[in-house]
């Protein structure tokens, strides 16, 4: 009798296994769509009636993530794995759901493994697609506390600066237009170096 029952226990959770497979163009949980490019690139299938919407909003966060310029791959990939393991711990949080929660776990691990070594490509695409595209003029630069100026006075080198007054602020609205809002640290990241001299109101770039 004790035999019959491990049997059986062990029959039970054999099925709530992943089936695993790889192949020319494969999908990932089919309805979760995760990846900026889609995680059926990466050739992996995983068929699971567990997995089929569970992650799709921490897919969806991931994607954003990568598709944010200036996010580090690291901190996306790890914030995935992070949401799956809250979804699952939120979604099989009983005794009996208890099996689930390891599978869901195990599906969890096996999409952070997948975007962690696979996705590099994915990232790259995302990061270069989002890359601002910098005007001459002014931007809202709230890490740096206020409008820089940013231009090109050397061909195809962008600069920047900041203004040292309100007053020059005000001139520098009158000549250059503004923007919108790019923290100076995407506006770094996508180039522009320091003009050593600061913003004056009479400044022509």
């Amino acid at each position: 009798m004790r035999l019959h029952l491990n049997l059986t226990k062990i029959f039970c959770l054999l099925s709530l296994l992943p089936i695993l497979s790889f192949g020319e163009s494969p999908v990932v949980a089919r309805s979760a769509d995760c990846g900026s490019t889609k995680l059926q690139r990466f050739g992996i299938i995983v068929f699971s009636p567990v997995a089929s919407q569970q992650f799709a909003v921490a897919c969806r966060e991931h994607d954003v993530c990568y598709d944010t310029y200036g996010k580090s791959k690291q901190k996306c990939d790890k914030a995935f794995h992070n949401r799956m393991l809250d979804i699952c711990a939120r979604d099989h949080n009983t005794w009996v759901g208890r099996p689930l929660r390891w599978k869901c776990n195990g599906l969890a691990d096996v999409y952070y493994t997948t975007v962690l070594e696979y996705a590099g490509d994915a990232y790259d695409k995302a990061q270069e697609a989002s890359k601002p595209q910098l005007q001459t003029g002014l931007y809202w630069a709230p890490d740096n506390g206020g409008y820089v100026l940013v231009w090109r006075p050397w061909g195809d080198h962008w600069t920047w600066c900041d203004s040292p007054s309100p007053q020059v602020t005000q001139s520098l609205q009158q000549r250059f237009s503004i923007l919108g809002t790019l923290p100076l640290q995407q506006i770094q990241q996508v180039g522009a170096t320091y003009w050593s001299v600061s913003c004056t109101g009479d400044l022509h770039p």
